[in-house]
């Protein structure tokens, strides 16, 4: 678990092994070291943590 107390799990898989300080594609993003997911770039102005109301689907309901 890289950063479990300020990112929330994937979105996607639920897993919370994140790394937020990778660099590539013209910017900064965060990875999902469990599945491979990633976004958005932080020069966007949208966080790992900006959700929308987005349930996680990887979230046990």
């Amino acid at each position: 678990m890289t950063n479990p107390s300020t990112e929330k799990p994937c979105p996607f898989c639920n897993g919370t092994d994140l790394d937020p300080n990778r660099w590539g594609m013209g910017g900064q993003y965060t990875l999902c070291k469990t599945c491979g997911a990633f976004g958005p770039d932080a020069s966007s102005g949208i966080t790992w943590n900006d959700r929308n109301g987005q349930e996680n689907k990887g979230e046990k309901q």
